[in-house]
């Protein structure tokens, strides 16, 4: 078995993948799952901050149930015995959104974090 090597996550090329590669998806959703549980942890961090307003914390609490929602259904997609190119296109697409859902929080982070 390969060993998985773990480092600073990366960008996801999902973009560059064809539709019926299920493991390349596979692989690209498991690089979200490893990212998911410390940007959520970021998000309560920045949740507790006092100079945030009720906008802020709104938009970053939503912004955590989306990627949890969207984690979710794309683990259950995972999970389905369907086996056709409209599962691997939905894959696909709802791991493209789910990154581009992870770029958009870190950036509320990384501008939030360093007030």
């Amino acid at each position: 078995m390969e060993k998985i090597r773990r480092s600073t996550p990366g960008p996801l090329f999902l973009d560059q993948i064809e539709p019926n590669h299920r493991l390349e998806i596979t692989k690209a959703w498991l690089t979200c799952a490893d990212q998911v549980p410390r940007l959520l942890e970021r998000i309560n961090v920045a949740l507790k901050l006092p100079q945030l307003i009720e906008s802020e914390r709104f938009e970053l609490a939503e912004t955590a149930r989306t990627i949890q929602q969207m984690f979710t259904a794309i683990g259950r997609a995972f999970a389905s015995t369907r086996d056709d190119r409209t599962l691997d296109e939905q894959l696909t697409a709802g791991a493209m959104r789910l990154r581009e859902e992870i770029r958009t929080a870190d950036g509320i982070l990384n501008r939030l974090l360093r007030t």
